[in-house]
């Protein structure tokens, strides 16, 4: 009856948890024990663990989004993007409100704000989600519930997530290691990875019943995803991925937590240089590894051509212009 009761608790929070974040356009939402990412992470290296709160398994959820995201960050931002932030003093208590590295104090709100405003809208969305969800659901049974937020852009070594690798440990995507790009099936390679909340909650057990092995939905693609991601490294080497090959099984080795932070690096390093023209080379990546999907899923899932361009340049100016057509 308690492990009954238990798994019950953890469905029900998730569920809530979901219903919540989808009016914000966080449309993805997939629960798993920390312990499942954590086991993998070798001792060597320097990721650094979620938090189990001493449990032998902890809820954990990835939060993610498709393309219904953008309708709705868009909105949110004509309507606040002249709105100053009002710094807010939190409480002394055990909670990590915002778990994030990209800033670390009130007075920088509104800088990160008005150069990250896609990144302030998760921090501040999924923070009030997490709220509510606590207040709502569970705080009849926790007045006091600990909780971690770690966002896909925590550069921090302490709250620094390999993400490509915990959506496959969580089971929303696989990890394709030719192109690093994680390949849901049916979404195709179109939705973003924006955070991973763990609660002090007993999490769902680690059964391959609820965690099947997920399969490369387009194998058939790796062999054009090898050579274009190649071409964008810039190498000859079509062997890059080797050392990023692994089984669920096999724990992270130190060079391959490395290698598999190259991807956003090397994308960083594109969206920071002022002369880049080649960001389209990301898109042809993604419509390579799109090569499975059916037309409709494909119409239904592609991000629009003004979502593609402001997710690979963070264009500030493209993302006021289109705000200023819906004002």
């Amino acid at each position: 009856y308690k492990m009954l009761s238990q798994q019950f608790q953890w469905e029900e929070i998730t569920k809530k948890f979901s219903e919540i974040l989808y009016p914000l356009g966080f449309d993805l939402v997939k629960a798993f024990p920390a312990q499942r990412y954590n086991s993998n992470i070798s001792p060597a290296s320097s990721l650094a663990p979620l938090p189990t709160y001493f449990r032998t398994s902890t809820l954990s959820i990835i939060v993610g989004n498709t393309k219904l995201f953008w309708p709705n960050f868009l909105k949110f931002y004509t309507k606040f993007s002249n709105t100053a932030i009002k710094p807010t003093r939190s409480k002394s208590r055990s909670n990590y409100s915002i778990n994030s590295s990209s800033y670390d104090h009130d007075d920088d709100l509104e800088r990160f704000k008005q150069s990250n405003p896609l990144d302030w809208y998760t921090i501040q969305s999924i923070t009030s989600a997490v709220k509510q969800l606590i207040s709502i659901n569970i705080s009849t049974r926790h007045s006091d519930i600990k909780y971690d937020i770690r966002y896909t852009f925590d550069s921090d070594e302490k709250k620094f997530v390999a993400f490509q690798r915990l959506a496959q440990d969580a089971g929303l995507a696989y990890y394709n290691r030719s192109c690093f790009l994680c390949v849901h099936k049916e979404f195709g390679p179109w939705f973003a990875l924006r955070a991973v909340v763990t609660l002090d909650i007993e999490g769902p057990t680690d059964d391959s019943y609820l965690f099947p092995p997920l399969k490369n939905p387009y194998p058939e693609g790796d062999a054009l995803l090898k050579l274009k991601m190649a071409k964008i490294l810039g190498t000859e080497n079509h062997n890059y991925h080797q050392s990023a090959s692994l089984s669920h099984s096999v724990k992270y080795e130190p060079a391959e937590t490395k290698t598999s932070l190259d991807n956003n690096i090397i994308q960083k390093n594109f969206m920071n240089s002022r002369d880049n023209t080649e960001w389209y080379e990301w898109v042809e990546l993604r419509d390579i590894a799109s090569g499975f999907m059916t037309k409709c899923n494909l119409e239904k899932y592609r991000y629009s051509e003004e979502q593609i361009e402001y997710h690979y340049t963070h264009n500030l100016k493209l993302l006021q212009d289109l705000c200023k057509k819906i004002s």
